[in-house]
């Protein structure tokens, strides 16, 4: 029996070193390959976090210290593991369990960083980081609630809900007063409305007929807008003319001595006239064979 726990304590001792072990990863592999990271904060971050590279984990932190004003963190990744001199390593959360992770986003360069390297780090918000505005909200809630709940504001919303009831049964006793009132109105509406729409129905020729006409007279008014129009244009252009003494009304009009040669025209002519009255014989001859 004793021989028996003695090997039942060995191998559960055994297998609580080789869990240690292998949840701390203390293996030589890492150790082959060694870099230093300088974040302005690492808040978080303990021996043992993971470094991952596009997700994989390829190493962990070894420790951390402070250097020329900022948290350094020595890290030790898979020997095989060659990293471009350009890539960029982020500080961020792990998650609510796993604490802190860096994140390794590869470059595209050919040169490697080798080992004993001092890069420099970003650190990301993480969930850890929204604390302290959690936090200040939650301050500010508490305060809304509180002055929203105090004893003024319940006070008046009681008085509020008084008369809001009252305002209530009064709209209720209006109502049930006036039902009758409201019933016949509705029922007037009705009424209007079958009358209106009986009217509509019996006429419903004649207000075609009516339509048609209507129609009928827009057009007929269309093609008179449109002779006047024509008619217009045609003055406007008489006018232009007689303006610019073309054609004979416009040279009777403007010239002096063409109005004043009618004129001895027309006297001459009437004295002509006048005197064929008076004396025919000197203009008329008859002879009788």
């Amino acid at each position: 029996m004793e021989v028996a726990i003695g090997i039942a304590l060995f191998v559960a001792s055994l297998v609580l070193v080789i869990g240690l072990v292998w949840l701390s990863e203390q293996t030589t592999g890492w150790r082959n390959y060694e870099l230093t990271i300088r974040f302005k904060s690492a808040q978080g971050m303990k021996r043992g976090d993971a470094v991952n590279l596009v997700g994989i984990k390829i190493g962990r932190v070894d420790k951390l210290e402070f250097r020329d004003g900022m948290a350094a963190a020595h890290i030790f990744l898979l020997e095989d593991q060659r990293l471009p001199r350009d890539s960029k390593f982020f500080l961020g959360s792990g998650g609510l369990i796993s604490g802190k992770v860096i994140n390794i986003i590869p470059g595209q360069s050919n040169d490697y960083f080798v080992d004993g390297d001092v890069v420099e780090g970003e650190v990301t918000s993480g969930l850890e980081d929204l604390t302290p505005a959690i936090a200040g909200l939650e301050k500010r809630l508490h305060t809304s609630l509180d002055t929203l709940f105090s004893e003024a504001n319940l006070d008046r919303m009681q008085a509020m809900l008084r008369h809001t009831k009252a305002t209530t049964a009064l709209m209720e006793e209006i109502l049930a007063q006036n039902q009758q009132n409201i019933d016949l109105t509705v029922a007037n509406l009705r009424a209007g409305s079958e009358h209106l729409k009986k009217l509509f129905n019996d006429n419903s020729s004649q207000i075609d007929s009516a339509v048609a006409n209507l129609t009928s007279a827009t057009g007929r008014l269309e093609v008179a807008s449109q002779n006047l129009v024509e008619t217009t244009t045609q003055l406007k252009k008489t006018t232009q003319a007689v303006e610019n003494r073309q054609g004979t009304i416009g040279a009777l009009i403007y010239e002096r001595s063409l109005h004043d040669s009618l004129m001895t025209a027309t006297r001459n002519l009437n004295g002509l006239l006048e005197d064929i009255k008076k004396h025919p014989q000197k203009y008329v001859k008859v002879s009788v064979f």
